[in-house]
């Protein structure tokens, strides 16, 4: 036989069988549907408790020899009473003494050089921050006290420094 005799065959196509779900999905069916049930029956049962009346709640409340107890919230200053009279101002207390005029602390610095450019702060100072031209490029900190920026030619280029007062120990 040549290969233009032999007959077509077609696969058969089968379906496959149908199966039920694993018993852990039938147990998380009835869980679900079990704690629906338990939401839906606690949450008629506490509409059914809410009186819908609030004044209807302070009248049962009022009734001479209830025993019934209930917590009423009131919104915060509804309950005032009658604003009384302002009394009179009192003596005015002695002034003080004025105080010395204190340092700022923090000094702002500003050099312009070309080419390498530092700052340094004073012995009893520690630099806060630095940049370096309008850019606000950041700054080299070779001390805890200095800033140092160089230009990649020889352009002018200010530094600006803060440095604040301090206390070594």
């Amino acid at each position: 036989m040549s290969d233009e005799q032999q007959p077509v065959t077609t696969p058969t196509e089968t379906k496959p069988a149908r199966r039920w779900p694993a018993p852990e999905v039938w147990l998380l069916g009835a869980l679900g549907l079990f704690g629906l049930v338990g939401f839906v029956l606690v949450f008629g049962l506490v509409m059914a408790r809410t009186t819908p009346d609030p004044q209807a709640a302070t009248a049962a409340m009022q009734k001479p020899g209830s025993t019934q107890q209930q917590l009423i919230t009131v919104p915060q200053g509804t309950m005032q009473g009658p604003q009384g009279e302002r009394g009179p101002q009192g003596p005015a207390g002695p002034q003080g003494q004025r105080g010395a005029n204190g340092d700022a602390g923090i000094r702002i610095l500003r050099s312009a050089c070309n080419g390498d450019c530092s700052l340094q702060c004073e012995a009893d100072e520690v630099l806060l921050t630095a940049h370096c031209g309008v850019g606000r490029a950041p700054a080299i900190y070779p001390t805890e006290s200095s800033a140092l920026c160089r230009s990649r030619s020889n352009a002018r280029v200010e530094v600006v420094a803060a440095c604040v007062k301090s206390v070594r120990r």
